[in-house]
């Protein structure tokens, strides 16, 4: 690789700042959680393995892998929520405490930029 090529694959500097730091004002539909036992784990796939499970109006993004080959990115994203808890319209609650988030990406368009599939675990009455 050429050192030009590598200066354009450098990422521009990123600076914190103030405005990146403060948390925005919460509206009623904001939700504050504790997580536990978070991770992000992405694996690069053979786009034809992803492609039966997304809708055929969507083209999934793909990247090059270190011999050229398309690659698709899927993750598993595994947590658990310390104090979330939704009360529906009628009284009753519900506690979403393990999740796992399942995604590969798209190409961006307005609509969906990332195609996830989130598999909860709701425990009944627990809040």
């Amino acid at each position: 690789m050429l050192a030009s090529d590598r200066r354009q694959m450098e990422a521009p500097a990123f600076r914190f700042t103030e405005s990146l730091l403060t948390r925005p004002a919460l509206s009623r539909s904001d939700v504050v959680t504790t997580l536990a036992h978070f991770s992000i784990i992405t694996y690069a796939v053979d786009p034809e393995r992803v492609r039966p499970h997304v809708h055929p109006r969507f083209e999934l993004e793909t990247f090059p892998s270190k011999d050229g080959t398309p690659r698709a990115w899927v993750s598993a994203v595994p947590f658990e929520d310390q104090d979330f808890c939704f009360v529906a319209p009628n009284g009753s609650s519900f506690a979403l405490v393990r999740r796992t988030i399942e995604r590969t990406w798209l190409i961006a368009r307005p609509d969906c930029t990332w195609f996830g599939f989130l598999a909860p675990v709701w425990i009944p009455g627990a809040c």
